[in-house]
């Protein structure tokens, strides 16, 4: 079993997470239906921390994803 968010209509898709690498400006951004705390983690995990390891800081918008609750 593969561990990927479940797929969906292409038209329910509202929110787009964009993730910007600050020297090289490497973009990934991944289009989703939801837009919560897991799927951000889950955004992070699978495209960036998998891919280019674990990043020396993040700097967000200060959305509500990254509010400790």
């Amino acid at each position: 079993m593969r561990n990927e968010m479940p797929l969906t209509n292409i038209t329910e898709l509202e929110y787009i997470l964009v993730a910007i690498d600050y020297v090289s400006k490497w973009v990934e951004a991944k289009a989703y239906l939801i837009n919560d705390a897991n799927v951000v983690m889950w955004f992070l995990q699978k495209h960036i921390f998998m891919i280019f390891g674990t990043p020396r800081a993040i700097i967000s918008d200060e959305g509500t994803h990254f509010v400790n609750k």
